[in-house]
């Protein structure tokens, strides 16, 4: 490997690091909100919410739980890349 090849290598782990490390940071989107998308369809998550399982669960933590339920997962993609 040349030191050509190694400096490209050093820059691109450089560039992947800074964007791991970027992503990492994470702002809330109100005090002690949490969202959680849900598909409408029968699921692990469908007897939690209907149990109120995750609610009890965070308002042990002094959170609070947004349910947004999505028909399709193109849906809940969309949202998911839009930061919404």
């Amino acid at each position: 490997m040349t030191n050509h090849h190694r400096l490209w290598l050093w820059v691109l782990l450089l560039i992947c690091s800074l964007l791991g490390l970027s992503s990492c940071h994470a702002t809330p989107t109100s005090a002690g909100t949490i969202k959680i998308g849900v598909l409408r369809v029968p699921n692990d998550v469908a007897v939690a919410r209907q149990r109120h399982l995750l609610q009890k669960a965070c308002q042990a933590k002094g959170l609070t739980v947004q349910f947004i339920a999505f028909d399709s997962g193109v849906d809940a993609n969309k949202a998911l890349i839009a930061n919404d």
